[in-house]
């Protein structure tokens, strides 16, 4: 009897911390989507804010990896039907802090293609996170003239991961679940994007 009570207690503390921390929280947000070409592919560049909570950079200056997965739809319009989409794919970028070199390791992971850089400088690492700079979508040949298309696009921030039963107990109050809404870019037409030079 004495073990249900404390455990009934022990959820009842939990709850009430979830209801405090959402209330308080601030809400991740991506502040813009841009959308671009070379004689390749379609190319996206965005940048999301609000990312970076206290719990978020206690977690990455512990060393914990923390990864921003960025999830991207590509969709055409169509005006008598349901969009159709185009392309659903993952970027992932990943920040792991070493104490005792004092660096910051990034990777981004775009399908295939992984990419590395190392930083002292923590606003530098943050840059990197944060923004995608020309990720290639889609092969330029998919996209027809005269369609319009549009991106969707949510951000969803994982660092903690905890194991049962606390995965489940926790899980709100995990800095690991940070998540913005999806947005949607303007719609565009392939024939009307700038055409971007990758240096």
């Amino acid at each position: 009897m004495g073990r249900k009570v404390l455990i009934v207690a022990l959820g009842g503390i939990l709850i009430g911390a979830m209801l405090s921390l959402a209330a308080t929280s601030n809400t991740p947000t991506i502040s813009d989507i841009f959308v671009s070409s070379d004689d390749r592919a379609l190319l996206l560049f965005s940048r999301v804010k609000g990312v970076f909570t206290p719990e978020v950079e206690e977690a990455i200056e512990s060393g914990v990896p923390t990864t921003f997965i960025f999830h991207l739809k590509l969709q055409q319009k169509r005006r008598f039907w349901l969009d159709k989409e185009l392309v659903s794919k993952e970027i992932r970028h990943v920040l792991k802090y070493d104490p005792l070199k004092k660096e910051f390791h990034f990777s981004a992971i775009n399908g295939p293609v992984t990419s590395t850089r190392t930083t002292r400088e923590p606003r530098e690492a943050k840059r990197w996170m944060t923004e995608l700079r020309g990720e290639p979508i889609i092969p330029s040949y998919v996209l027809r003239v005269g369609h319009e298309y549009y991106v969707k696009m949510k951000v969803e921030i994982k660092t903690v991961e905890f194991s049962f039963p606390l995965k489940q107990l926790l899980f709100f109050l995990s800095p690991g679940h940070l998540s913005t809404a999806w947005i949607e870019s303007s719609p565009f037409r392939f024939s009307d994007l700038a055409l971007h030079s990758q240096k």
